[in-house]
């Protein structure tokens, strides 16, 4: 029986040591194709220096769209046995307190939204690139003159078609996709508890009082009844005691009891008057 443990182990060694050389390893292979440190464009700000070239589609730009066809590849057959397994799916949620239907739901339409826009983008810039190549040569002459800080007005880089499209691509794509992850998990039940727990720690740290956004428990209504109805004595088995409606008359006064002075006789009777 341990053999599905070692399978486990096994697997998830590998799993890890491919998403550590994914996210370090490909960032670090883009110093091969940085021909210097970094552009400065006018409206824009910092932009990364790649010398456009074979090398770089290869290490720069084809990797997200490769990880998007091996995305394609888990996420269909994933799809598709969650339509066909839906109670054995709850039953799995059942068993994990911190999985939800809902949660799972919104994992899975933020992965497919990623899948259909990773390796359309990815294609498109494959091809926007793939025009204006320029032939690798050697290490050193990539990076001859690494130390340069290249600087270019926003007339410049627009008289460029491909390279406007491109960074104005990169420029908003990040934005773009920092809202569609706050619309699917920012709203969530999970995420507005987090939100109400931040701000009842800071309002306690600056003093604030927070004392209307605690729940109140609404108490039960109570139902009127008419009248008292008979009343059943455990020492009475079988005997009814009913009292009967009484009526105050306006002319009741019902004094005020005070305390007698001393050498006056206490009275047992209220005076009617």
């Amino acid at each position: 029986m341990t053999y599905p443990n070692t399978i486990f182990t096994v697997f998830s060694g590998i799993a890890t040591r491919i998403f550590i050389a994914g996210g370090v390893g490909l960032p670090a292979s883009g110093y091969i194709v940085q021909g210097h440190r970094f552009n400065i464009l006018e409206d824009v700000g910092c932009y990364p220096a790649i010398y456009n070239s074979a090398p770089a589609i290869a290490l720069v730009i084809l990797p997200p769209v490769l990880i998007g066809l091996v995305t394609a590849r888990y996420a269909v057959p994933t799809f598709r046995a969650f339509n066909r397994r839906r109670i054995e799916f709850n039953d799995l949620l059942a068993e994990h307190s911190n999985l939800s239907s809902s949660f799972y739901i919104r994992l899975m339409c933020f992965a497919s939204i990623e899948l259909l826009c990773s390796v359309p983008l990815g294609s498109y810039f494959i091809y926007v690139d793939s025009h204006d190549l320029d032939p690798w040569i050697s290490w050193a002459d990539t990076h001859s003159h690494f130390s340069e800080v290249r600087r270019y007005p926003s007339a410049i880089w627009h008289l460029n078609p491909n390279w406007k499209h491109l960074v104005e691509l990169g420029r908003w794509i990040g934005v773009i996709g920092a809202l569609i992850f706050f619309a699917f998990f920012g709203f969530a039940e999970e995420a507005r508890m987090n939100y109400r727990a931040a701000y009842l720690k800071v309002a306690k740290y600056i003093g604030l009082s927070t004392a209307s956004s605690k729940p109140f428990a609404r108490a039960p209504a109570m139902k009127k009844k008419k009248d008292i109805g008979p009343l059943d004595f455990a020492h009475t088995a079988g005997t009814d005691i009913s009292i009967p409606n009484i009526e105050i008359s306006p002319s009741v006064e019902i004094p005020i009891a005070t305390r007698p002075e001393p050498g006056t006789a206490q009275s047992n009777t209220l005076p009617i008057v």
